[in-house]
């Protein structure tokens, strides 16, 4: 592959939520596991390649917990 070829090549990666916003900020946030796979589903269907996300609690709010994320993985 030459320099040009490579140097033409991007990748669109997405951040459909953030770890501190939440509904209240803006409605359309997706929060819910299902809220986040269509919203990454839509997100792939525009040409992205990789998704960088947030699990959310059951109250909405931003997760670590392996009991909330592993939901969105499987």
């Amino acid at each position: 592959m030459s320099n040009l070829t490579m140097s033409l090549q991007s990748a669109i990666i997405v951040a459909p939520n953030g770890a501190r916003k939440t509904q209240k900020d803006h409605p359309a946030l997706p929060v819910t596991r299902g809220e986040i796979i269509q919203d990454v589903i839509a997100c792939r269907s525009a040409g992205a390649v990789m998704v960088h996300l947030h699990a959310r609690n059951e109250k909405g709010l931003h997760s670590l917990d392996v009991a909330d994320n592993l939901p969105l993985y499987n």
